[in-house]
């Protein structure tokens, strides 16, 4: 028994079926989305699927708490890569009580506008100067503590909220930039707000309200590579607006890179798995120097994440990265105390 849950989400249902089937199943899925479904005369999309499975193996369990155990293995497979297939344990379980819950409190929340930004610099390699800051949405959650993105992106796009919840991210990311003069501001919308109509008035509305420049404006969008061609469009009305776009989390897919060409996009985020790998060997090396070498052949500026030690910050110099991100400069902080570490560092820059 097939259904659709809503969005993006199905629910396969197999009866008098042990694990050897219902892997053979899961198998049969990703064969049958494996090929390009083309969509016009000269357009094709490949299909990912994350799949979380549960077996009911004698247990008294309603069908409620299969399906949560399910959603659970769902999400610790796009936790863990996506395009793969997770098995439910007893230790996903907490974590699906919360996804649970958030479901439930999202709407509300965003409009309560219960959300908030968090800063983090982006640090000059050559100077170790301040070039720019990165905006982090964060939930301050009464009962669950400071919750990020993964906790809650993934539910706002299946409620359709995502949009909504940029909107909110965007406009506030460009009233703060205030305390910021003469820093980009970098703030992160979903592949979904890039290609929805309403993306435009979404940034003018957002820039018009705040007085920013649009050239003070960039946006991070994570899935840029996966179909490049549908994004061509909107890239280009952002463009028009002077605000520029990254490519966020890029973990070293090189043919997916290569297919960026002629597309306007002014900033490339290496993922911090690459850069954790950087001093354990030379393939991290290696492939880390690849994809900052395409990126400027590409025209692209070079941000590496989560940069946690002076000899990353040293091998990703050497590689000719531009800019970094990490804790080795900074955590991200709400707005009051980023702007003290923004007065300290230009007053230290000054002396």
């Amino acid at each position: 028994t097939v259904a659709r849950f809503g969005g993006d989400e199905f629910a396969v249902l197999l009866e008098d079926t042990q694990l050897p089937g219902a892997l053979d199943v899961i198998d049969r899925l990703y064969a049958a989305v494996s090929s390009p479904i083309r969509l016009g005369d000269d357009e094709e999309v490949v299909v990912h699927l994350s799949v979380g499975m549960t077996m009911v193996s004698g247990r008294d369990v309603t069908s409620e708490e299969l399906l949560a155990e399910a959603d659970a293995a769902m999400y610790a497979a796009k936790a863990r890569g996506k395009n793969r297939y997770e098995i439910f344990d007893p230790s996903m379980r907490s974590a699906s009580e919360l996804r649970s819950r958030l479901r439930v409190e999202l709407g509300d929340a965003l409009a309560r506008e219960d959300f908030r930004l968090y800063f983090q610099p982006l640090i000059d390699l050559v100077d170790a100067d301040w070039r720019g800051v990165e905006a982090l949405a964060r939930w301050p959650h009464p009962q669950h503590g400071l919750l990020e993105p993964a906790d809650y992106v993934d539910i706002a796009e299946t409620k359709g909220l995502i949009v909504e919840l940029d909107r909110w991210a965007v406009a506030a990311a460009c009233r703060a930039a205030a305390c910021v003069d003469g820093l980009t501001m970098t703030v992160n919308i979903s592949g979904r707000t890039l290609r929805h109509p309403d993306l435009t008035d979404i940034v003018s509305s957002a820039l018009a309200t705040s007085g920013l420049r649009g050239s003070r404006l960039v946006l991070d969008i994570s899935d840029l590579s996966a179909d490049p061609e549908r994004v061509v469009e909107p890239v280009q009305r952002l463009r028009q607006l002077g605000v520029a776009v990254a490519l966020d989390e890029f973990a070293g897919d090189i043919p997916a890179l290569r297919r960026l060409r002629g597309l306007d996009i002014g900033y490339l985020k290496i993922h911090h798995s690459l850069v954790a790998d950087l001093g354990s060997g030379l393939a991290a090396t290696t492939i880390a120097g690849a994809v900052i070498d395409i990126a400027h052949d590409l025209g692209m500026t070079t941000i590496a994440t989560g940069i946690e030690t002076l000899k990353q910050c040293d091998i990703l110099s050497g590689l000719g990265c531009d800019l970094g991100q990490g804790y080795l400069w900074a955590r991200p902080a709400p707005i009051d105390g980023f702007e003290k570490a923004v007065a300290q560092h230009r007053a230290e820059r000054s002396g």
